[in-house]
């Protein structure tokens, strides 16, 4: 499971240590990066390194929750934000919410309620750093100068493992029409999307590039997932190769090239292979 770091930012300690409490029993998807007791303190803690969801009171000193909302949109749109606060504040959540504010928790928060309106935003959040990640990864392979900023904070893993899968044999032009892309295949197929493998378009519509780092992958589990999905979505005539060893970023693009060259030699038309190695 794809785990989404949190601020909380109350200026009440006992508010902060139930929500957190709440989170922790409730609310697996997520964990708390850190707490803060006004805005300002939570935008400098922001600043150092943006977690995925903001959780904040609305009435606080020095910097409230509405000012934060403000500042985060414009220095992180990305940033999720969550307001949490009692029937009182109600008309400020309502000014929140058209300022880009996701939801509204009405305290006092209970663990169901917490889990329920939770639950929908980790899917959201969960798919949306999958594609920024799919994103990242195509402009490495690509070449792609990329945002420095964005890799660390989205790709932080120091290793990663690749495989490359090719359906059938024949360059894309011989495909029947309308065929759909691989690499979309085996998104919707979802397999590989809910196991945290990354799938990037190959060189063409027939071929993809699955990644995946050793921090989010429980031993041979992706390879055998990768497997799966390749007899499932790719047919009866593939061909499947792995690369043994894990490397960093800054070699993903030369593993890739390495992977589609033995795809170019292994390849045996009519004949399904899954072989592992690039010796």
């Amino acid at each position: 499971m794809e785990i989404l770091d949190v601020l909380i930012v109350d200026d009440e300690p006992a508010a902060q240590r139930y929500l957190i409490a709440l989170l922790e029993k409730f609310c697996p998807g997520f964990r708390i990066a850190a707490a803060a007791e006004n805005g300002e303190e939570a935008l400098a803690l922001i600043r150092r390194g943006p977690p995925d969801l903001v959780i904040t009171d609305i009435r606080m000193p020095v910097m409230d929750g509405l000012a934060l909302a403000g500042r985060v949109k414009a220095e992180f749109p990305d940033l999720a934000l969550v307001i949490a606060s009692g029937y009182q504040d109600f008309e400020y959540a309502r000014t929140a919410l058209r300022h880009g504010v996701l939801d509204y928790l009405l305290k006092p928060v209970n663990g169901q309620q917490l889990a329920e309106q939770l639950a929908g935003l980790y899917r959201k959040l969960a798919g949306q750093r999958y594609w920024q990640r799919c994103f990242l990864l195509r402009q490495v392979v690509s070449g792609t100068v990329a945002d420095e900023a964005r890799l660390r904070r989205f790709l932080p893993f120091p290793r990663d493992f690749a495989a490359a899968l090719r359906q059938g044999g024949l360059p894309s032009r011989f495909a029947p029409p309308g065929a759909e892309p691989l690499a979309d295949r085996c998104r919707s197929g979802g397999q590989l999307v809910a196991g945290n493998v990354w799938v990037l378009p190959g060189r063409d519509d027939q071929e993809v590039l699955c990644v995946v780092a050793p921090d989010l992958a429980t031993g041979d589990a992706w390879t055998q997932l990768v497997r799966n999905a390749a007899g499932t979505i790719a047919g009866d005539w593939h061909t499947l190769l792995f690369d043994n060893e894990a490397h960093g970023l800054d070699r993903l693009r030369g593993t890739a090239m390495e992977l589609w060259a033995g795809l170019d030699r292994l390849v045996v038309f009519g004949q399904s292979r899954v072989l592992s190695g690039l010796a």
